[in-house]
């Protein structure tokens, strides 16, 4: 009888034993469901205040403004976005995205707003969503793939409250690559489960959203490599012909978008003026490569805009020299973390290294006049935050006694990069502290100059508008964008004896600026220097032949000047280019009206009634 009681006991207890562990697996799992939640709400607080924020001069014009295909959803336009390239690149989807943001903007204004009128609070709202949802996908990508949910909670905080991804949150025009990222976690993280599970449909899952990276972003592309990295991860067969077989879908959509986005850039940008031959370039490209590193790890003097660290014609720095050496290193590096089997700081560190390593502009991809930029960190930024998460789970394994030690230090260096974060969302509130921001940076630098004195032209502040574009060109005397932007700064205050001048310098710079050409010959057209405003309508039009307003505006001289024939040769053009327009018709109504053919003028005016203008007076005295 003892014992039988004995294994009674001895099974109730086992039985309690069993439930008390479930109980507090069930409660550890809830706590970081509660730590999930902290997270994405803290990112959130943090980021609100963007909302706030404005449209900058920095690509929201072209991306927003300028850009017609967002401007209405319709067939038309949805065969536009996934038919034809945009601003050099090819990303439909992102196109499509800031169309329905657009379309809820301007629900709160009148039928016949301006565009200038839309606010940027929604689109700032939906980048926000957007980071929060990517920062979710970081969480349970990590969680998946290293089990210890430690980990997933650093990692998650450090990639939701990093200062390096508020250029990309908090910047409009950079929707394209919060969606891609997006769709790019969530293809991993299925890619994962499959490989895990071995269930066919999260391999569907994840080559689906695949595509709907690429479509967001080309930058996607990445990923084909990262597959490789999961599967030495998870310590799975990488190279069988069945698994190669699984990746070559992945690999053909990965090089059919590599050549779209080749097209793209060819289509929209002119070739590089950089003075670097490539000797060079591998000393810059790993300057920028440590560089990405150090400022992850320590973000000071984060800027939206980072010049060549050298200035046009010198030779590079002594510092950059060492960063081929540092690069070796890195690699080095990994090699002795192969060998030591610590799988995490490989994955860490690669998965770094697989997705910067298109952006470190070795061959000026991507375009730009700029070493690096802080948006393309986004993705790279999460392995070297992993390595992170890594070390301090190691540390605070290791070494228990000191753990509370471990976790006030990751606090503090979470805490102040939170308040960094906030501090940069400040800087992003409109163009005039942004290019502040830069200008304090980098003091000798002229495109910034230019870039704010852009918009304290559009704020009427002329003054110091035209003080920043002589800045630039001091700083800079082949910019000719500046020269340009003094020269409508001049003419908006009536300065024309000075905005000749300047554009008369800026088309020494470069005869084939057509809108230089073009700006002087309206200058010279209000000084009634008709001869001189001809030459540079002409001038223009050899090299836009197809521009409606230079051909009107050049007919208009010409009927000034009673040089009739050459008057209609142009006004007949523009009508051939645009029959809509009704002030090819009006003008070239009062030509026909000069020259005494009534009729003629007649039939214009009424297409001119047509095509919605009030021409009741000129009918009256032509057609009665």
């Amino acid at each position: 009888m003892s014992k039988n009681k004995a294994g009674k006991n001895k099974l109730v207890k086992t039985k309690e034993s069993t439930k008390n562990q479930i109980r507090k697996s069930k409660t550890k799992a809830n706590n970081y469901i509660y730590w999930l939640g902290f997270i994405l709400v803290i990112t959130f607080i943090i980021y609100f205040s963007s909302i706030k924020n404005d449209f900058v001069n920095f690509d929201d014009e072209r991306y927003i403004f300028q850009n017609e295909v967002i401007k209405e959803i319709s067939e038309k336009n949805i065969t536009k976005w996934f038919t034809t390239y945009y601003d050099g690149h090819y990303h439909p989807l992102s196109q499509l995205s800031l169309a329905i943001d657009y379309r809820i903007a301007r629900l709160s204004l009148p039928i016949s707003f301006q565009v200038h009128e839309l606010k940027a609070n929604v689109f700032h709202f939906v980048n926000i969503i957007l980071h929060i949802l990517n920062v979710l996908f970081v969480f349970l990508l990590v969680k998946r793939l290293f089990g210890g949910n430690e980990i997933a909670i650093i990692v998650a905080l450090l990639f939701g409250l990093h200062p390096i991804n508020v250029e990309t949150v908090a910047w409009v025009s950079e929707r394209k690559n919060l969606l891609f990222a997006l769709f790019f976690l969530t293809s991993l993280f299925n890619y994962a489960k499959f490989l895990q599970k071995t269930d066919h449909k999260y391999y569907y899952y994840s080559l689906l959203l695949f595509i709907l990276a690429v479509l967001s972003k080309v930058t996607a592309v990445s990923l084909f490599f990262c597959l490789f990295l999961i599967e030495y991860f998870l310590e799975k067969k990488t190279f069988n012909k069945k698994v190669l077989l699984l990746k070559l879908p992945y690999f053909v959509i990965a090089v059919v978008f590599i050549i779209i986005a080749s097209l793209a850039q060819s289509s929209s940008w002119d070739e590089r003026t950089l003075p670097y031959n490539f000797i060079d370039k591998i000393f810059l490209a790993s300057y920028g490569f440590i560089q990405y590193i150090v400022k992850i790890i320590a973000p000071l003097n984060l800027s939206a805009y980072y010049p060549y660290p050298v200035d046009i014609g010198n030779d590079i720095n002594m510092i950059q020299y060492f960063s081929p050496a540092l690069v070796i290193g890195v690699l080095i590096l990994i090699f002795a973390l192969i060998k030591k089997k610590q799988k995490e700081l490989v994955f860490g560190l690669v998965f770094f290294i697989l997705n910067i390593a298109l952006l470190i502009k070795l061959f000026d991809i991507p375009y730009g006049n700029y070493l690096m930029a802080d948006r393309y960190a986004y993705i790279p930024s999460i392995g070297i935050f992993i390595m992170i998460g890594w070390g301090f789970a190691y540390v605070c394994k290791k070494f228990k006694k000191n753990k509370t030690i471990y976790i006030i230090i990751i606090v503090i260096y979470i805490g102040i990069l939170s308040i960094s974060t906030k501090n940069r969302i400040n800087i992003w509130k409109n163009s005039s502290t942004l290019w502040t921001d830069v200008i304090e940076k980098y003091p000798d630098y002229s495109l910034p100059y230019n870039m704010r004195g852009m918009d304290r032209i559009a704020k009427q502040e002329f003054k110091k508008g035209i003080s920043d574009f002589q800045k630039s060109i001091k700083l800079n005397p082949e910019n000719v964008a500046s020269y340009m932007n003094l020269g409508m700064a001049y003419k908006n205050t009536g300065n024309y004896d000075g905005a000749r001048d300047i554009l008369t310098e800026a088309i020494a710079i470069n005869d084939t600026l057509s809108q230089a050409y073009y700006l002087r010959g309206y200058l010279e057209f209000q000084v009634n220097s008709l001869e001189n405003a001809i030459r540079d309508y002409t001038k223009y039009l050899e090299l836009k032949p197809n521009n409606v307003k230079a051909l009107l505006d050049r007919g208009f001289i010409f009927t000034k000047q009673t040089q009739y024939n050459r008057a209609f040769n142009d006004f007949n053009k523009a009508i051939e280019l645009n029959p809509d327009n009704p002030r090819s018709y009006y003008l070239r109504a009062v030509a026909f009206q000069e020259t005494g053919n009534k009729d003629k003028a007649c039939k214009d005016f009424k297409k001119v009634s047509e095509l919605g203008v009030d021409v009741r007076n000129e009918i009256e005295l032509n057609c009665m």
